[in-house]
C-alpha cells in the first residue's frame, strides 16, 4: 500500500501535453452512461465543475453525517429557509467556500448520487424574493432521498413552490438515471435506460418528447409555456424555456457507445479532453449495486482542473470524518495551504506539471491494480458483520492516501521549478577584496531544465547562518566580487552563501565559505 500512497497526490497535476480535444467549451460539463453500455451494467457519472469568481471556485470536501433533528429545526440557504427533517442521510460532496449548504455534485449512503450544472432559461426572471437557488437541491437530495424517485418527489412537493435557478440534474441510484431539467417555475425529468446522456451548460436536452410516458413534469406546464407565447400543440421544451438552441449529444461520449464496455476511466478520461479553462473540480461516479450502497458506494473527485491534471482521488461513503485531513475539509479563505489551493497552484505551474507527470503515470497505474484488493479486504468485514472494522480499515486507508497525496504535492511545490542549491562555492583573497565563484545552477529539484534569472549573495558575521530577509547582493554571473574592502580587519570575518533563482523561486543556501583574520604578534 506504501507504494501507492506516494504517488496519489500526482493525480492532481498531469498535465497532457498535447491535449486531445483542444475545442474545449466554458461551463460545466455532465456525461453519464447506463446499463448495458457499460463493462459492469452499471451508471457512471461524470462532471467537470466550470466556476469562475474568485472566491466561489476554491472547493472543499463536505462531509455530512447522519443525523437526526428537532421538529424545530430550520435549514438556511441562500435566499430561503424551510423546516428541517427528521432524519438526514450520511452524504460527502463537494462545494464552494462562500456557499455553505450548497454543492454540485455528491453521493450518499443509499447510493443517490446527483450531479449539476446551470441552464439558462427566461422563466428564471419569475422567481421572488425567496426561492431556491440552483445548487441548494442537491444537498436536499442527498440529506433526504433514499432513490432517484424520491429526488424527484423532493423538487415537485418542496423545491418546486418556491421556484429555484434554471438547472440542470442527472440524479442516480442503483437501479435507475434521471435527467431533471428545470427553467425556475418548471421542469421535466426523463429517466434513461441503458443509454448516454451528456448536457451542456446553459442548453436544455429534453426536446419533443417532454410528456412521454415515464416522464414526469409540472401540472402547470402547458399553460405556462402558452402564457410565454409557445406553440403547446407540439410542445418543445428545450425551444420554449430555454434561451439558447437545445443540446445536443457529446460526439465522444457516443463514440464511447458505439464502441461498448465503458468504464471509470473512459470517463475521467473524458472529463480530462472536455475540461475548460474555468474547470476548479471533477468528479466520477460508479454506482454501485444496492446491497452493496451503503459501504461500498464511492466517488473519484479531481481537486483541480483535470484537463491539466488528475487529482481523482477516492472518496468512500463508508468513512467517518476522521479518515479526511483537515486540509481538504478546511475552508481555503481560513486555510491558505488547504488541499484545492495546493492541487490548483500545481495545476498552475508548468514546470510542476512536467515534474509531476511520470510520477503521476506510475501512480495511476499502481492504485487502479490495488483498487481490487482494498475492496475484497472490506468485503471480508462485510462478511463477517464487522462493520466497526471495516470503518477503521477504510478510514485508515482513505486517510493515508489524501494525508500522502497532499504532502506530496506540498513536495511538488518545493522541487518543481526551483533551481537546486548552488555547489562549488569558492572564495579568493582579491586584495583587500573577496571573490566568490561557483558552478552554474541549471536544473529543479527534479532534474528540468531551469534558467537561472539571478545569483543571490548572502553575507553575515556568524559562521553558521540563515539568510537575511534581504541578501546582501545579487549577480546574473557566477562569480561575485564583494569590493567593500571585507578582509584585514580582525574584529569582523564574513561568512558568504549563495541561492539561484528562477522564476521567483529561490534555491535553498549553498554550503558557506568565508575569511577569518587574526593579528599575529611578534615573540621576545
Amino acid at each position: 500500500m506504501s507504494k501507492i500512497l506516494r504517488y496519489i497526490a500526482i493525480t492532481s497535476i498531469f498535465i497532457f501535453v498535447v491535449l486531445i480535444n483542444a475545442s474545449t467549451t466554458t461551463g460545466c460539463r455532465l456525461f453519464a452512461a447506463s446499463g448495458n453500455v457499460t463493462r459492469d451494467s452499471i451508471t457512471i457519472l461524470a462532471k467537470n465543475r466550470d466556476l469562475y469568481g474568485v472566491n466561489t471556485k476554491k472547493q472543499r470536501i463536505w462531509y455530512s453525517p447522519r443525523a437526526t433533528h428537532d421538529e424545530s429545526d430550520t435549514i438556511h440557504f441562500r435566499h430561503i429557509s424551510i423546516p428541517q427533517c427528521s432524519l438526514t442521510y450520511k452524504f460527502i460532496a463537494t462545494n464552494s467556500y462562500v456557499q455553505d449548504q450548497t454543492t454540485g455534485y455528491g453521493i450518499n449512503e443509499h447510493g443517490v448520487t446527483i450531479i449539476s450544472h446551470d441552464m439558462d432559461s427566461w422563466d428564471d426572471d419569475s422567481l421572488g424574493v425567496e426561492y431556491f437557488h440552483d445548487q441548494d437541491y442537491v444537498p436536499l437530495v442527498l440529506a433526504r432521498c433514499r432513490n432517484a424517485s424520491e429526488a424527484i418527489d423532493v423538487f415537485n412537493d418542496i423545491v418546486l413552490p418556491h421556484g429555484i435557478n434554471a438547472e440542470a440534474y442527472l440524479i442516480a441510484d442503483p437501479n435507475s438515471l434521471w435527467l431533471l431539467e428545470t427553467t425556475g417555475r418548471n421542469y421535466v425529468a426523463k429517466p434513461i435506460m441503458d443509454d448516454v446522456v451528456s448536457s451542456q451548460h446553459t442548453k436544455y436536452n429534453i426536446t419533443t418528447e417532454w410528456n412521454d410516458s415515464g416522464n414526469r413534469y409540472n401540472q402547470d406546464l402547458l399553460a405556462n409555456a402558452a402564457d410565454h407565447g409557445c406553440d403547446t400543440t407540439s410542445l418543445n421544451f428545450a425551444e420554449c424555456f430555454g434561451n439558447k438552441p437545445p443540446g445536443v449529444l457529446d460526439p465522444d461520449l457516443l463514440a464511447l457507445k458505439e464502441r461498448g464496455n465503458i468504464i471509470v476511466q473512459d470517463m475521467r478520461e473524458l472529463l480530462s479532453h472536455k475540461a475548460g479553462g474555468g474547470t476548479v473540480s471533477a468528479c466520477v461516479i460508479p454506482v454501485r449495486p444496492e446491497k452493496e450502497a451503503a459501504f461500498f458506494s464511492f466517488m473519484w473527485d479531481s481537486r483541480a482542473n483535470p484537463r491539466y491534471g488528475n487529482v481523482f482521488l477516492p472518496f468512500w461513503i463508508a468513512v467517518t470524518d476522521s479518515a479526511l485531513p483537515e486540509h481538504y475539509t478546511s475552508w481555503p479563505s481560513d486555510d491558505p495551504d488547504c488541499a484545492w489551493n495546493m492541487f490548483t497552484a500545481i495545476v498552475e505551474d508548468s514546470l510542476s506539471r512536467i515534474a509531476a507527470e511520470p510520477i503521476w503515470q506510475t501512480w495511476q497505474t499502481e492504485l487502479e491494480a490495488e483498487f481490487d484488493s482494498i475492496e475484497a479486504a472490506m468485503q471480508v468485514y462485510l462478511n463477517a458483520s464487522d462493520t466497526l472494522g471495516l470503518r477503521t480499515y477504510v478510514n485508515r486507508y482513505v486517510f493515508n492516501e489524501l494525508d500522502s497525496a497532499y504532502h506530496q504535492a506540498v513536495e511538488i511545490m518545493n522541487k518543481a521549478g526551483v533551481p537546486v542549491a548552488v555547489s562549488n562555492l569558492k572564495i579568493f583573497k582579491f586584495g583587500q577584496d573577496l571573490r566568490l565563484d561557483w558552478s552554474p545552477v541549471t536544473i529543479d529539484g527534479y532534474g528540468n531544465p531551469v534558467t537561472v534569472d539571478r545569483y543571490y549573495v548572502y553575507r553575515d558575521t556568524a559562521a553558521l547562518f540563515g539568510p537575511g530577509s534581504d541578501p546582501f547582493d545579487s549577480t546574473a554571473a557566477t562569480s561575485y566580487l564583494d569590493d567593500s574592502g571585507a578582509t584585514g580587519d580582525t574584529g569582523t570575518n564574513y561568512t558568504y552563501a549563495v541561492t539561484a533563482v528562477c522564476g521567483g523561486k529561490e534555491s535553498v543556501l549553498s554550503d558557506a565559505c568565508g575569511e577569518f583574520d587574526r593579528a599575529v604578534e611578534n615573540g621576545m
